[in-house]
């Protein structure tokens, strides 16, 4: 409604995704079976039916490109061990697949699950777990025998997972995160306390607990190298202190091999600054193209503001870690 402001817009384009749902992501069940919506609030455990999300999903993912690209590349070894000679072709399909880590919770044990491509075939029901919002009423997804909602009941930024399943080098990480955890107005009604509640739920304090854990991995390694040095300095002096030095140059170098994946050289922090304009209860489910467009700028912008700022900090030197 274009005389509405773009508040109002936003309430009412959420109101509309609540009540009729979206065409190309969910439908309420009532629309599908029929009845009151609120008699489905206390006989069912979820209030919208996902099939048009499955089919938009698979409409845009190429999932044969997210098979697991270890089992390929056992694939590739053993078809050129018949052969003689290396699956050039499959090797180059290999290393052009993309790797996807996503996670979910489970909800029974309420333990977090990391579904990897480089460990499993990524399939519809692995993303669609990770989609299962319920606070807003999506449906569990059930894998095996097992039953996800969203990852972000318990890690809504998926880092540790990364972190565990990348290489082991120091990294550089950017964390973009939609709930802001810095908000100066104080709430005047239940809903702006609901609204509250729900950013500190799902802003994800992992981020500040890994880069802590970083911090003090850095400053044991360093106590570490400091002493080897010195002990270097007179391992050859004495065949017993070359012998422990030796053990003590093994220990050090299986630890610095199992630790350096969990340094952080630089964590950039991007978080959504909040316009009073769009902060009301349901905001994330507006999904009309006025707002994905304003977000999408506003992101960008974001963006921008941030990288300005690493670059003066990395002119003083200080950009270890950055937050906007």
């Amino acid at each position: 409604m274009p005389f509405c402001s773009d508040k109002h817009k936003s309430e009412l384009a959420a109101l509309s995704s609540l009540f009729w749902g979206n065409p190309k992501a969910f439908t309420p069940i009532w629309m599908i079976q029929g009845g009151n919506p609120f008699y489905y609030f206390f006989t069912s455990p979820y209030l919208y039916e996902i099939t048009s999300l499955r089919n938009t999903i698979k409409k845009y993912i190429d999932f044969p490109r997210l098979q697991n690209t270890t089992k390929r590349k056992e694939e590739n070894d053993e078809k050129s061990f018949e052969e003689g000679q290396p699956n050039n072709d499959l090797l180059e399909k290999n290393n052009d697949n993309p790797r996807l880590i996503i996670t979910a919770t489970n909800i029974q044990s309420g333990e977090p699950v990391t579904f990897d491509s480089d460990k499993i075939d990524i399939t519809l029901d692995h993303v669609i777990a990770s989609a299962g919002y319920a606070i807003y009423g999506l449906p569990w997804t059930k894998i095996g025998n097992d039953y996800f909602w969203d990852g972000s009941f318990v890690h809504n930024t998926p880092l540790k997972a990364v972190i565990e399943a990348s290489p082991n080098l120091a990294k550089i990480v950017y964390v973009s995160d939609v709930f802001p955890l810095r908000q100066k107005k104080l709430p005047n009604s239940m809903p702006e306390t609901y609204h509250r509640v729900r950013d500190l739920l799902f802003h994800d304090l992992s981020i500040n607990q890994i880069n802590e854990v970083s911090n003090i991995i850095k400053e044991h390694l360093s106590i570490i190298e400091q002493m080897r040095n010195i002990i270097l300095e007179d391992k050859d002096k004495d065949k017993d202190k070359k012998k422990k030095f030796n053990k003590i140059e093994k220990e050090y170098k299986n630890l610095l091999a199992n630790r350096i994946g969990f340094i952080i050289n630089k964590l950039v922090h991007i978080e959504r600054k909040e316009s009073i304009n769009h902060h009301f209860l349901f905001e994330d489910a507006d999904f009309s193209i006025a707002s994905i467009e304003r977000l999408i700028k506003e992101g960008e912008m974001d963006t921008e503001d941030i990288l300005l700022k690493i670059k003066e900090k990395e002119k003083m030197g200080t950009a270890s870690s950055i937050s906007i």
